[in-house]
């Protein structure tokens, strides 16, 4: 959906993102989607304003997206189910980090090795192609930043995506 929205194209050069906006657009397009599940959606988002990470336009987005919609699906019939999402960096950093986690069933400690590998899923055939984690990974790394997981057995999950950040502007 949002790829079919947005006018970028292959050739779309990098530019300064307002990581602000990028998260607040996603979470927008999924209150209604988390509210209908009863799931409750925890913000740690920073007063102030923060620097830019230079990406295409909507990549970031996808990064989002696709985190926010895994957890919802991992929280499925969880009481208590809870998505986080929680931006930090600290005045001068090359780095900002944005962490999303549940409190779902975790990852199995077999499979977490396996996750950003194209076509793996662990949903049942017709409801996922495997390609979520891979594309995170993809544009993360495209935009010099990493991706990594933690996850606990009944705890739930926390990637981390840590990003470099511009300082010659603060959007």
């Amino acid at each position: 959906l949002l790829a079919s929205a947005r006018p970028n194209t292959s050739t779309t050069p990098p530019q300064p993102i307002n990581m602000m906006q990028t998260v607040e657009e996603i979470l927008t397009l999924v209150h209604s989607y988390l509210n209908r599940s009863s799931i409750t959606l925890v913000r740690k988002l920073p007063d102030e304003a923060l620097p830019p990470v230079v990406a295409v336009p909507g990549e970031l987005d996808d990064v989002w997206l696709n985190l926010i919609l895994n957890a919802h699906d991992a929280l499925t019939g969880r009481p208590e189910p809870k998505i986080g999402i929680e931006i930090t960096c600290p005045p001068e950093a090359d780095m900002m980090e944005v962490k999303v986690w549940d409190n779902g069933p975790g990852i199995p400690t077999e499979i977490v090795t396996e996750i950003f590998k194209p076509f793996f899923t662990t949903k049942p055939a017709g409801e996922g192609t495997g390609l979520g984690l891979h594309i995170c990974r993809q544009v993360v790394d495209r935009v010099g930043g990493t991706i990594n997981v933690e996850s606990q057995p009944e705890q739930g999950t926390t990637f981390t995506i840590r990003l470099p950040v511009t300082r010659s502007g603060v959007l």
